[in-house]
């Protein structure tokens, strides 16, 4: 479990966010992604500006969820995504995650439960 790793993902992300081609979409769809930017933008924020791994940790969780949500507002296909779930993260409520690997990797409790979760659902 690093913070640093986290923040520097975090960075990474909000680049790639950064060249979306935001004239590419129109009318509703530019509405949507707009509404959508704004808990994915404050959730890596709130990840670069910790060094607490549990605060980045609850953002990471909202993070994941504000992103599955864009992903099928917006209907999107083609990514081979896993949407993960370890029901032990953020006090035994429960917390997803997206994954390019079909293999759990918990983001939630670093080596200690690295293996612990589930794939819910697998988005084509």
């Amino acid at each position: 479990t690093d913070t640093k790793t986290a923040v520097n993902n975090s960075k990474a992300v909000k680049k790639s966010m950064d060249n979306v081609k935001m004239q590419l979409l129109k009318g509703d769809a530019h509405i949507m992604w707009m509404d959508m930017m704004k808990p994915i933008n404050s959730n890596l924020d709130k990840i670069i500006a910790s060094s607490d791994i549990e605060a980045q940790r609850l953002a990471f969780s909202d993070l994941s969820n504000a992103v599955y949500s864009t992903i099928k507002m917006f209907n999107v296909s083609g990514l081979n995504v896993y949407y993960q779930f370890c029901p032990m993260a953020k006090d035994n409520t429960g917390a997803y995650w997206l994954s390019l690997d079909s293999e759990i990797r918990n983001p939630y409790f670093g080596d200690k439960m690295l293996k612990c979760g589930e794939t819910k659902e697998t988005i084509l």
